[in-house]
């Protein structure tokens, strides 16, 4: 149970109410933050309608505003941190666990 449905399957969608945010870095350092948020955003199911409200409200939210354009190599660890609580985040999940 999470919230009030219930998973049978792990195919019931079951991953979209789970945000993760580890420990370690699980991205790399090929995009910009920015096409890290629209990315993740996708792939987390958020329409085109709200894709851009949603990129632009999370990075206001986790400070992120500066540092859009910047590809993650040129981001400090702090930034890289709040970079993965914002993917974790996006959905927006009912449970985000965070890594030890």
């Amino acid at each position: 149970f999470i919230g009030s449905r219930t998973y049978r399957r792990f195919s019931d969608g079951v991953c979209r109410d789970i945000g993760y945010c580890p420990q370690y870095d699980c991205v790399t350092d090929k995009l910009t933050v920015e096409d890290y948020l629209y990315l993740f955003a996708r792939l987390r199911g958020i329409h085109n309608v709200r894709l851009t409200q949603t990129v632009q409200a999370l990075s206001r939210l986790f400070l992120l505003d500066l540092y859009r354009k910047q590809y993650l190599r040129q981001c400090s660890g702090g930034t890289v941190r709040r970079i993965h609580a914002a993917l974790a985040c996006l959905g927006p999940p009912s449970i985000i666990l965070l890594g030890k």
